[in-house]
């Protein structure tokens, strides 16, 4: 494996462990706040800020846009609550013209709360 190869491969896994944070920084952030709303939250700003620079560096060395959307599970079919890229906080790559190749991890988050009676399987819907 060349050395490219190989940088591009850890940008990659770099790209893919920060949508991976932003995800989890959502998560934590409705399970701390758990009071029953359903919606879900957008990643707190500093979470997004860093999740950009890391972008950012990564597209820059592999010349490919990344991405991230969350989707509320509840209101599928609706904009995504949340978008980033390497292009910034609230800037989607899909269907960007300045990305002409890009990769966008999307997440279909949802929430029911501990005392809801519902089950909590997404298939139960």
């Amino acid at each position: 494996m060349t050395a490219k190869r190989a940088a591009n491969r850890k940008a990659a896994w770099v790209a893919w462990l920060a949508a991976g944070l932003v995800l989890a920084g959502c998560v934590v952030a409705e399970v701390l706040n758990g009071d029953g709303d359903r919606t879900v939250p957008a990643p707190a700003a500093d979470e997004r800020t860093d999740s950009v620079a890391i972008l950012q560096r990564t597209s820059a060395e592999q010349g490919l846009c990344y991405g991230w959307a969350l989707v509320d599970y509840y209101d599928y079919g609706t904009a995504p609550r949340n978008v980033g890229s390497n292009l910034g906080d609230g800037i989607a790559v899909e269907e960007n013209p300045a990305c002409p190749r890009w990769l966008q991890v999307t997440a279909n988050v949802g929430y029911v709360s501990e005392s809801s009676e519902s089950n909590d399987s997404p298939g139960s819907r």
